[in-house]
């Protein structure tokens, strides 16, 4: 999206006020218009991704959409950028909700003016063959981040940062490159090409496909929430993209109201019936969705979880910090490396 804006000669999209009802804004080099985009309020990010190629009318354009999460200004709510992308601090899809901004999609055809090319050319050069030198170069190449979700056992990642134990063996990186990579996939102009195209071919999701899958989504999505089927960690990787919410965020949400109910901190009357059991993908993904609509149990986590951990402990008669502590444990784990 940003090599794409460039590419229109443009450096930065500020956006003020808000439009009177849902739009889209439309970018084609000198071409700038909104466009009615009620017919997409609602709407996940691949639905509308599909009726906007229909009528944007331009060739392989890059796009940020929200997805129901922005419509409803929850917490960790993000644009997704071309599907399986996600520029996802700041709950920056909230911020396009508030606007009633839907979408932005953006082709450039004008390509860069560069001052001294030689000089730029050489400094990229110098950029590759430091990277290529390092040990690391070819690892991250074949394998990504994915092959960091192993590792993360060693900081107790699992069940909201507990000591206990978890088979990460079956979210090797090895076990991914057999079972479910269909490809590598490589950022704008970039020489690592660490992503995956991934494909699901037997299961409850057999068929699904998708892009990334990275140690940054599997770990909040699986070994924190006690989950280690592959495929189902791959299936919430598509459903938060679909959603537009940050896996981190979310995943953490989660796996903090699964360490709750663990403690005994959270009840049935809280969650309205869900049994926030380490593990149980069904619930997760249940509350997934709950967050990104805002109700039942999810209409509470949709303000943050430290503003839920607040309410939660007002509700219930108990100090804070017994349900701060392990948000602040996970945080803490989480910034060691």
């Amino acid at each position: 999206f940003a090599a794409e804006l460039k590419y229109a000669n443009y450096d930065a999209i500020v956006i003020t006020g808000s439009a009177p009802h849902p739009v889209y804004l439309r970018i084609a080099d000198d071409q700038v218009e909104l466009r009615d985009a009620r017919h997409l309020w609602g709407k996940r990010v691949r639905e509308t991704d599909h009726v906007l190629r229909d009528e944007v009318g331009l060739s392989q354009y890059a796009r940020l959409i929200i997805g129901p999460s922005g419509e409803n200004r929850v917490h960790g709510a993000m644009p997704t950028c071309d599907l399986y992308r996600a520029p996802a601090g700041g709950s920056t899809g909230a911020v396009f909700g508030s606007k009633n901004l839907k979408a932005i999609v953006v082709k450039g055809t004008r390509g860069v003016r560069v001052a001294r090319p030689t000089d730029a050319f050489a400094a990229f050069q110098n950029i590759f063959e430091k990277n290529r030198a390092d040990p690391r170069f070819k690892r991250f190449g074949e394998q990504g981040t994915k092959w960091l979700v192993e590792l993360s056992g060693t900081l107790n990642c699992q069940y909201n940062v507990q000591a206990r134990d978890f088979p990460y063996a079956n979210l090797s990186v090895e076990r991914f490159q057999k079972e479910f990579a269909t490809g590598t996939k490589a950022c704008h102009a970039c020489f690592q090409h660490c992503d995956h195209h991934w494909a699901i071919h037997d299961g409850s999701f057999a068929g699904e496909q998708g892009s990334g899958g990275e140690a940054g989504t599997t770990i909040p999505l699986g070994p924190m929430c006690g989950v280690s089927d592959y495929a189902t960690i791959l299936h919430l990787t598509n459903l938060v993209n679909d959603l537009g919410l940050d896996s981190i965020t979310i995943g953490s949400a989660v796996a903090t109201s699964m360490h709750w109910w663990q403690e005994g901190l959270l009840t049935e009357a809280e969650t309205h019936g869900l049994r926030l059991e380490w593990g149980n993908a069904q619930v997760e993904e249940e509350l997934i969705i709950q967050i990104a609509e805002r109700r039942g149990y999810g209409a509470l986590l949709a303000e943050g979880i430290f503003a839920a951990a607040k309410e939660l402990a007002h509700r219930r008669g108990v100090e804070p910090e017994r349900l701060t502590r392990l948000i602040r444990a996970n945080k803490k784990r989480r910034e060691v490396p």
